[in-house]
């Protein structure tokens, strides 16, 4: 063969390839033309999908059951196939996608890993199966086995796709129901052209002519990384008031209501917290991290039966390390208030004498206190959440009941 026809007879070769791959790799065909959409717009179908917990894990590892989905999405559907998978039942929304990928040839047996993560190489190859623009793509040599992140995925398969916008081109509605992302317009630009099921005109991709949004988080708290928001009963997400004794700025974040804290506080949870911890198992951990790693000494006293300090005392005992017993309470409040709950402080006394200060979460109407100073100090074996039943014999006085408000007891 002579040497200076060598490339263009490959690059011929993978042409070939990938028109043969696009025959028996068809992608999903476009629905019945719809008489509404403008001449000459594409459909855009939605391929990436929220996960369990209301979130997109786009900061997490990429995994085979994450592919599966977009596979599914992406492609026309598998013929019907005999037998399951070991590790995916029929009732996975993974499970029509990953007989997709192993009808295609990518992934073989029976086990089909779903929470394997995902390599660039990978995910490369199987784009390149399917889709004769990938055909050309590569990774390079010092990635190519790195694990995608749902980041890296989605910039990733875009591209792929010729189907990249930017955020300031996207509707209101559209950036509206992203807000959780609006710090990073990049990724919320690829987030909700992957997303949001929409046309668009080839000629101007930043286009929308139509557009379904699929998003639909539940009612409630919400959380991208360690940072919180909150669905409205309404649907869209609470700003600029509060929900649920919490308040919550105009963008949506959960705040303290002083910016240096809530900087502070980010940081400190990014260190304490993982992603595999419930909700519960986070309110322990930041317990454990006061009554850990702060300590006893000094600090102001506040009047009986208030809780306006805790922002001040938090701030100054996050950041010195050390404080007395309002100071502890005010840094767990600190820190479990980002975590969805309605923690709140109080001054008051115990053992039916002097002062002292410590937190409470109202659960089902009943005071449940949380004293990291006490444990800490008098090392008491236990004064994490405790109910009522559980702290009468240390005579908290003030008792609160119902929403928070003082009462004679829970």
């Amino acid at each position: 063969m002579n040497g200076k026809n060598t490339p263009a007879l490959y690059m011929l070769l993978v042409l070939t390839l990938a028109g043969v791959f696009a025959l028996i790799c068809p992608a999903r065909a476009e629905a019945a033309a719809d008489p509404s959409a403008p001449v000459g717009s594409q459909l855009h179908p939605a391929y990436y999908f929220e996960e369990d917990d209301g979130s997109y894990a786009t900061e997490r590892p990429f995994t085979r059951r994450q592919a599966a989905r977009m596979m599914e999405a992406l492609l026309e559907p598998a013929e019907a196939e005999d037998g399951l998978f070991s590790d995916l039942t029929a009732e996975d929304a993974a499970y029509p996608g990953a007989l997709r990928m192993r009808a295609l040839g990518m992934v073989e047996g029976d086990d089909f890993r779903p929470d394997q993560p995902v390599t660039r190489a990978e995910l490369l190859a199987w784009l390149r199966l399917c889709f004769p623009a990938a055909a050309g793509a590569s990774a390079p040599e010092e990635s190519a086995e790195d694990l995608l992140s749902g980041r890296d995925a989605l910039f990733l398969t875009n591209r792929i796709l010729g189907r990249e916008t930017a955020a300031d081109a996207l509707p209101a509605e559209v950036r509206e129901a992203y807000l959780d992302y609006a710090d990073d317009p990049a990724l919320l630009a690829a987030l909700a052209e992957a997303s949001v099921t929409h046309r668009c005109d080839p000629r101007s991709p930043e286009t929308w002519a139509d557009y379904t949004i699929l998003r639909s988080p539940a009612e409630g708290p919400l959380w991208r990384g360690n940072v919180l928001y909150w669905i409205g009963a309404d649907g869209h997400f609470v700003r600029g008031r509060e929900e649920k004794g919490l308040l919550f700025d105009e963008n949506g974040r959960y705040t303290s209501g002083s910016g240096e804290l809530d900087t502070l506080v980010q940081q400190l949870l990014d260190g304490i917290l993982t992603d595999d911890m419930t909700r519960y198992e986070k309110l322990r951990a930041v317990y454990d991290y006061t009554v850990r790693e702060l300590h006893y000494g000094g600090g102001a006293v506040y009047e009986r039966e208030t809780d306006d300090w805790w922002q001040e005392e938090g701030l100054r005992m996050l950041t010195s390390g050390h404080g007395n017993c309002y100071g502890f309470a005010a840094a767990f409040c600190a820190l479990s208030r980002p975590l969805g709950y309605n923690t709140k402080v109080t001054s008051g006394s115990s053992f039916g004498q002097g002062i002292h200060g410590w937190a409470y979460i109202m659960f089902d109407g009943e005071e449940h206190i949380f004293d990291p100073q006490s444990e800490k100090v008098y090392h008491f074996a236990e004064m994490f959440d405790l109910s009522p039943a559980e702290w009468e014999w240390i005579q908290y006085e003030p008792v609160y009941s119902g929403d928070g408000a003082p009462g004679s007891g829970a």
